[in-house]
């Protein structure tokens, strides 16, 4: 596996080696792997956010809308 991502021999080498691991880790494991586990995690985290973020919006207009009424 090449890396060229610094001008440095020894940190193009560990990266390299994390690529390869992933990649390894990856094909090995397919949906269990690391790298898939932190993606859905994330895709989660942003979800329950925006879920938050519409419940808050909601009240906010709720709240609004029983002051104007009044």
């Amino acid at each position: 596996m090449k890396c060229h991502q610094t001008r440095s021999l020894e940190k193009n080498q560990q990266t390299a080696r994390e690529l390869l691991l992933m990649k390894f880790d990856n094909l090995m494991n397919g949906e269990m792997s690391v790298e898939l586990q932190k993606k859905k995690n994330l895709k989660e985290k942003v979800k329950r956010s925006k879920m938050k973020g519409q419940k808050a919006k909601e009240k906010k207009e709720k709240s609004h809308e029983t002051i104007v009424s009044l």
